[in-house]
């Protein structure tokens, strides 16, 4: 996939970090509800991971 930031970033980015609706994001990003919950879900996940030494920062 190279460098470039895929959609789930872009995603995530706007739920996260710009605190935006996942509702008003998935109609911004032309996604369904369900799987822009389905990243937030996948997401909170590996940060649990991480947060818990289940997995290594690069």
């Amino acid at each position: 996939m190279g460098t470039a930031i895929s959609h789930k970033t872009r995603i995530l980015r706007k739920i996260f970090v710009d605190k935006k609706d996942p509702v008003h994001v998935a109609r911004e990003t032309d996604h369904s509800p369900e799987a822009v919950g389905k990243y937030c879900q996948q997401f909170n996940k590996l940060k649990w991971c991480v947060e818990n030494g289940m997995v290594r920062r690069r």
